[in-house]
């Protein structure tokens, strides 16, 4: 689900987990680095708090037993969700400090079959996504560019793990896009679709693709077909609701397509939501509001519109 960016559903069942187990480190592991995708997705670090809480957690409940091979993956990973966020925020020495711990765990993990592909996603990732988003900090010689030794960590990963290879799946398309390697991100994407035909994910991955390599038609129609998907959900994805109709609005006002505009516009305005999602989406939903005034400036029909 959090791939699919439900990420408040799955914190949900986790939650209920943690309340019959409340004493399991991969719970709390798996509830803090939910959140920190949340997070990055959205560019709101408004909850950095609680997921450092969960993952503090997670850490002192798995180091209670560090001869368990998955606890030290626990910890290794702990550390590296932290570090990403982190280095997402610009704090790159504390995602520095942070990423050397989460590899001194992953490593000794590595070194056990029955967590080797797990640990190689934790190392693909760190690898790839410390020398990605360190940017200046690896011009210093202790300091490595290892993106390409990430990359093959991350197909150990998704050739040979049971739990983690759609994980890596996952990982290597975003990383495809960084890397403007469109035609084996699109490979990703397909990957997941045949696996997941119900998913909304690829649809997220072909927002992802004609923001990057496409024109703003192509954008828009991405945008178009994933929020007609997501209405059909209802409530329980306000927030990504709300984030597509917003990308398929400013791209028909790119377009000149005003009454496009309106009806995306619209579609969010029209609707009332629980006050935790205005205040996740308040910015959002303002923009709605100016773009279906400026639709309606150029000539476009928005019944209803509040001034």
């Amino acid at each position: 689900m959090r791939f699919d960016h439900r990420y408040e559903h799955a914190d949900s069942i986790l939650l209920e987990i943690q309340k019959e187990y409340p004493n399991r480190a991969e719970i709390y592991f798996l509830r803090g680095s939910t959140l920190q995708d949340k997070m990055v997705h959205y560019e709101d670090y408004r909850e950095d708090h609680l997921m450092n809480c969960l993952l503090d957690t997670a850490i002192c409940l798995a180091r209670t037993d560090t001869t368990d091979p998955w606890n030290l993956w626990i910890i290794g990973s702990s550390y590296g969700y932290r570090a990403i966020a982190q280095a997402e925020q610009g704090e790159y020495i504390l995602a520095l400090r942070n990423s050397a711990k989460a590899m001194s765990f992953l490593e000794k993990a590595y070194e056990h079959s029955e967590t080797r592909a797990e640990a190689a996603l934790g190392i693909g990732g760190y690898f790839y996504w410390k020398s990605a988003k360190l940017g200046i900090l690896n011009i210093l010689p202790f300091v490595p560019d290892r993106r390409r030794e990430g990359l093959e960590y991350l197909r150990v990963a998704r050739d040979s793990s049971v739990y983690s290879g759609d994980a890596a799946v996952h990982a290597l398309f975003y990383i495809f896009c960084e890397e403007e390697m469109f035609d084996s991100a699109r490979v990703m994407r397909d990957s997941i679709s045949s696996r997941y035909p119900a998913s909304h994910l690829p649809l997220w991955y072909n927002l992802r693709l004609t923001s990057l390599d496409g024109s703003m038609e192509e954008y828009f129609n991405a945008a178009d077909h994933l929020s007609a998907a997501l209405d059909t959900v209802g409530r329980r994805q306000s927030i990504n609701r709300i984030e597509a109709h917003s990308f398929a609005a400013f791209a028909a006002s790119e377009l000149g397509y005003w009454d496009f505009v309106c009806l995306h516009c619209t579609s969010i305005l029209d609707l009332n939501f629980d006050p935790w999602v205005i205040e996740q989406s308040g910015n959002t939903i303002q923009k709605l509001s100016e773009m279906a005034h400026d639709a309606a400036r150029n000539g476009a029909e928005c019944p209803n519109l509040k001034e």
